[in-house]
């Protein structure tokens, strides 16, 4: 656990001997030995040792609670916080980095509301990088789509529509989360700080757009990998049923003169054989130009 006093910018053992504000980093097992100290409602406790995930604020007396969530190690991570007036909790399993310490831009005050706004700011932040990562592999995939449409291709624009839909969840709560927030009165403490939580709401419309065109970039991508296999399909058959149009006829002479018969005049004549696989040969050929001058193959 990290006692951090924002009066005098030190870090402090015991938090009910720090001076307030205090901002404090615990896990959710710490947050139990905290919670009669500050008034925390046992529903908000609740979440923090449920690991709900799913962003939300709620206003209890005389605190507030928000489920935020970050990109972090590949994967979407939960970061509960509790702001009130003169404190601030973050808890998050042991698993996620600690929050930086608050900057130290003299615009950004170091008050509970201040810093909770840093931290927001870097949640949304978080998931920028993960989502231009997945549009240059999107990039690169379509291209490829095109030149070999192969099963490889498919899989890994699966892989990425399942990501962006775990992205998806998650980035669209998290909008709804401080649409409401920036609503309460309670948060900005400071009319000034009310610039600064629209500009990370800013930011999460940002980001749900940029998912939402991800989106639709895959399932163009998978539509055209569909239409591309399918046009390599078709031109496979049709250049099979040319060859089996070519050979019908070619068939058909081999199994004339296949059959067992005691009387066929021309198995008695001399040059039977060169002719018979000449008119063959003149067949195919023919067939093969007629084919080629309709531009069927």
């Amino acid at each position: 656990m990290r006692i951090f006093s924002l009066r005098d910018g030190q870090v402090h053992r015991d938090p009910r001997s720090a001076p307030r504000p205090l901002w404090l980093d615990c896990t959710p097992a710490e947050v139990k030995e905290l919670a009669p100290l500050f008034g925390l409602h046992e529903l908000a406790v609740e979440d923090c040792l449920n690991e709900e995930r799913r962003p939300k604020v709620e206003e209890y007396a005389g605190h507030l609670f928000l489920v935020a969530n970050l990109y972090e190690g590949g994967a979407v991570r939960e970061l509960d916080i509790f702001v009130g007036r003169d404190f601030l909790l973050t808890v998050h399993a042991p698993t996620v980095s600690p929050p930086l310490p608050p900057s130290p831009d003299p615009e950004r005050a170091p008050t509970p509301a201040a810093l909770l706004y840093w931290l927001l700011d870097r949640a949304v932040d978080s998931f920028f990088d993960p989502l231009e990562e997945i549009g240059a592999r999107l990039e690169a995939w379509q291209e490829a789509i095109l030149v070999n449409p192969g099963r490889a291709a498919l899989t890994s624009l699966l892989t990425l529509r399942r990501q962006l839909v775990e992205l998806r969840r998650s980035i669209r709560a998290q909008e709804e989360m401080l649409r409401v927030a920036v609503s309460l009165e309670s948060l900005a403490g400071e009319q000034r700080l009310r610039h600064y939580f629209a500009d990370v709401l800013d930011h999460a419309v940002k980001l749900a757009d940029l998912v939402e065109n991800q989106r639709e970039l895959v399932a163009l991508g998978i539509e055209t990998y569909l239409s591309a296999a399918a046009n390599r399909t078709n031109e496979i058959m049709r250049v099979l049923a040319v060859i089996t149009t070519i050979f019908m006829p070619l068939t058909l002479i081999s199994g004339i003169y296949g059959m067992n018969f005691s009387h066929m005049p021309e198995l008695e004549w001399p040059y039977g054989y060169f002719v018979v696989l000449g008119a063959m040969a003149a067949l195919g050929s023919s067939l093969y130009l007629y084919f080629r001058r309709r531009g069927w193959i």
